[in-house]
């Protein structure tokens, strides 16, 4: 309504009536119902709410509840007379210190009005002990204490809450990419010289698959995941994602490590493989599962692709290969490309077998190798002999999953 009656409780909520009433006095009359939405406010400003609060724990009544005027003709009034105020109960009917600080609170000028520490002083020391101000400032610094710890508290949460959720994202792109996104900045794709690629797949896992439930299937391939992400955060490495039951990692991006990346893949790919060592699959426990590791070194093209779910995504023939790699090779094997054993030999320490040539479908021959270990390396590989036959390696059939 246009009209509200100061005497009347429930047309004028008291904190709507003394909120900045001096920051801007002009907007206030102008703007007189619509108080409650000015932006800011002044600690001085406050003092003069507090002095509203006290007026009124002391006599009962409502600020200007003797005059018959609306909130904007009040506040007009109060622009034309600057020592328009309440009127203040005599001496006898109450304290007269608390009388002085309502009148210094109410003081004109918002220099001249006291700091409430001033007034808190000033209440702790004249009044006696046990009265309501008294456990009005006790409630009031209890609230105060409170209310830095409730926040101290908040923001710890929100601080963990943002870890978290940047550990999420540091999963799915690689951290110094996931600064850029979050700084604004725009992502563009990046061709890179040489980083190496790892593929790692279960062999037969179609055959499991098929005589699994889609539970299962999950349940397999979480459990195994969870491994394999715990192996990797080891390592150098940045996980490209999942293809069905591949794993595909890579070294040598998006910072660029020299030859490092072939190492530190290789030094990944044993660590995975020992990892199976005990691993059971619980609705096949009497089944050893075998994985088959690819790897090949080589250019490549990397950048985010997408805007509501962003992947951090590799593109060229490099990862072609490593996935050509991963699928001529044997169960239980790391199978290298020429590229990479020419890396992991020159920088040495690593036991590597020539396998020999094979041709590659689409990219002709190729010598290849396997990695059997490498200097001070002291997990226990899968034993070979325990390796599912070449013949075997789609498990044609379900009495291969149960002799293996």
């Amino acid at each position: 309504p246009e009209m509200l009656v100061v005497s009347e409780p429930q047309s004028v909520p008291v904190e709507s009536l003394f909120i900045g009433i001096d920051a801007s006095k002009s907007a206030l009359v102008s703007r007189t119902l619509y108080i409650t939405r000015l932006p800011g406010g002044t600690k001085k400003a406050d003092v003069f709410s507090f002095g509203m609060i006290l007026y009124e724990l002391l006599t009962r009544q409502l600020p200007f509840y003797d005059c018959k005027m609306s909130l904007k003709q009040v506040l007009a009034h109060m622009q034309r007379d600057p020592d328009f105020r309440p009127a203040l109960p005599p001496d006898d009917e109450c304290p007269a210190n608390f009388v002085d600080v309502i009148e210094d609170a109410w003081a004109d000028c918002p220099e001249d009005r006291p700091s409430f520490t001033d007034i808190l002083s000033a209440i702790k020391r004249e009044h006696d002990p046990g009265t309501l101000v008294d456990n009005m400032v006790a409630m009031l610094e209890k609230y105060s204490s409170n209310l830095e710890e409730l926040v101290e508290e908040r923001t710890k949460a929100l601080a963990e809450e943002k870890a978290r959720s940047e550990s999420i994202l540091y999963q799915m792109i690689p951290k110094k990419v996931a600064q850029q996104l979050k700084a604004g900045n725009k992502i563009a794709a990046e061709q890179f010289e040489e980083v190496t690629v790892c593929f790692c797949d279960i062999v037969g896992f179609t055959k499991i698959a098929a005589n699994s439930t889609p539970l299962q299937v999950i349940g397999l391939l979480n459990d195994l995941y969870s491994r394999f992400d715990k192996v990797i955060d080891s390592y150098n490495v940045f996980k490209l994602g999942t293809i069905g039951d591949a794993y595909i990692v890579v070294s040598g991006l998006p910072e660029r490590t020299g030859p490092h990346h072939a190492p530190e893949i290789a030094n990944t790919a044993l660590d995975l493989m020992a990892s199976i060592n005990g691993f059971t699959i619980k609705h096949f426990p009497d089944l050893h599962l075998q994985l088959r590791i690819g790897i090949h070194s080589g250019p490549c093209v990397a950048g985010v692709v997408g805007l509501k779910v962003p992947h951090y995504c590799v593109f060229g023939d490099t990862v072609n290969i490593a996935s050509r790699m991963e699928s001529t090779g044997f169960a239980l094997r790391i199978h290298l490309s020429s590229t990479t054993t020419r890396i992991l030999r020159r920088i040495g320490g690593y036991h590597i077998e020539t396998r020999g040539k094979i041709n590659l479908k689409g990219k002709g021959p190729m010598v290849t190798s396997w990695l059997l270990g490498r200097d001070g390396f002291d997990k226990e590989l899968p034993p070979w002999d325990r390796a599912i036959p070449e013949e075997h390696h789609d498990f044609k059939g379900i009495e291969i999953l149960k002799e293996h």
